[in-house]
């Protein structure tokens, strides 16, 4: 009975670790089994929502690529009712007439002079000089000129014309209150009405000259005209790069244009300084002016004002070719006069350059005493600056006047005998008129 009992629960407890056993090793199966289920049902959650934002985009490229498509044709319809307008305007065009050389409107040379044979109305130049050198004495003196209406001759062989008081717009970018006393204040002078001067309180930008400009222009009746000054622009933008020249170079010839359809003429002159010092004996030529590069396909004209060895009074005012041109043989030397009616150069006489920067004071008084304006003429037996004595001058005058060769043919004649080989037709004029006044001189006494 005890063995039976003993038997009996040995079996029962080996059946229990049997059925323990079984399900410890189905628990790992049906977790993993359970693991396998849950994860196969997520990925096909992710593979519908990657499907669905497949096709959202599938969807929305679709979209974008329509309105592309519909844009190109909407602009392609415009460009081509563009071109029908412009056609339809167009069609009863005919060619515009060729301007013959005497039938340019109001070109009148003579009449539209401002400053000698420089500066013409309707044009824009330069006017450029090392600090220091009476830039804005020269510049003053042409702007007030023009402002009261008369015409400044500093070469002998351009006649004065008689020109209308202009409205001047002066921008002021270098003089001080005190400068202003000193130069004009102080003598009594008084500016015009018609000259307007705006200062560097005022003037922040070159933008803020061409919205100036552009306001006197609006503001203007057709057939005035306006002289602008600009003094200078160095200071009114950084001109030694492009980015900023020529940005303001389009604006002024847009605002110049503009003035041009309403019958408003614009000459502007702009003041510069060169890229680098000049001393004394130095000669300026048009590339040595700062932003020459960018700013010279602008330009009608350009002139420099340099120093001489005679007296920091006395410069030397020169005209450049600025395309090729030939240029002119003399240069004319001023002085400053500190006296009414206001602080002004004085012409003193001609002769070349390189005469003239390396001219003592001690010469330059013997040259004015022998020529009161011009010292290509001289006394008789002395060789002038082209080697021609008082007798080949005399000579000139009577194949002129009583053989009536033209004044190339005399040219071509006594250019041989001239230091450099040549002379020119405008010396040839200026010979014959001093020996003219010579013989008047001659005549009076």
């Amino acid at each position: 009975m005890g063995k039976e009992s003993l038997n009996q629960n040995n079996g029962t407890n080996g059946g229990g670790w049997g059925r323990i056993i079984l399900i410890s090793a189905a628990i790992p199966i049906a977790v993993h089994w359970a693991k396998s289920v849950i994860t196969n049902f997520f990925k096909r959650e992710d593979r519908k929502d990657q499907f669905a934002q497949q096709k959202d985009y599938d969807n929305f490229k679709y979209e974008l690529q329509e309105k592309r498509r519909r844009r190109r044709l909407a602009d392609l319809l415009k460009r081509e009712q563009s071109a029908q307008a412009q056609e339809n305007q167009y069609e009863n065009d005919e060619p515009l007439p060729s301007v013959g050389q005497d039938e340019n409107p109001g070109l009148d040379f003579g009449n539209n002079r401002l400053f000698d044979k420089i500066i013409h109305r309707g044009e824009v130049g330069m006017f450029f000089g090392p600090k220091g050198n009476g830039k804005s004495i020269v510049s003053y003196w042409i702007a007030l000129n023009v402002a009261e209406g008369k015409h400044i001759t500093v070469w002998n062989d351009v006649e004065s014309t008689p020109v209308p008081p202009t409205k001047v717009l002066y921008y002021d970018l270098e003089l001080s209150p005190m400068d202003i006393h000193n130069r004009y204040g102080k003598y009594g002078y008084t500016f015009p009405e018609n000259f307007i001067r705006h200062d560097k309180t005022q003037i922040k930008s070159s933008q803020d000259i061409i919205r100036d400009l552009r306001a006197n222009v609006a503001q203007a009746s057709g057939g005035e005209k306006l002289f602008a000054v600009v003094d200078n622009i160095k200071k009114a933008m950084e001109i030694t790069h492009a980015q900023t020249v020529q940005p303001f170079m389009n604006s002024l010839d847009a605002v110049i244009d503009t003035a041009k359809v309403k019958g408003v003429e614009v000459t502007v002159l702009l003041v510069n300084h060169p890229t680098k010092d000049f001393k004394p004996g130095d000669s300026l030529e048009l590339g040595d002016a700062a932003g020459a590069t960018d700013l010279r396909d602008f330009l009608n004209f350009v002139f420099a004002i340099e120093p001489t060895k005679i007296s920091k009074q006395h410069k030397i005012l020169k005209e450049l070719a600025l395309r090729g041109e030939t240029e002119p043989e003399t240069v004319a030397v001023v002085e400053f006069e500190n006296e009414a009616p206001y602080v002004h150069p004085v012409v003193l006489c001609e002769m070349d350059e390189k005469t003239a920067l390396n001219v003592t004071k001690e010469v330059l008084l013997a040259i004015l005493k022998g020529a009161t304006a011009n010292p290509i003429s001289t006394d008789e037996g002395e060789v002038n600056r082209t080697g021609l004595t008082h007798d080949d001058m005399l000579e000139i005058y009577r194949l002129y006047k009583k053989e009536g060769l033209s004044q190339g043919k005399l040219a071509e004649k006594f250019g041989p005998k001239c230091k450099k080989g040549t002379v020119s037709k405008p010396t040839i004029k200026k010979i014959i008129a001093r020996i003219e006044k010579e013989r008047k001189e001659q005549q009076g006494t």
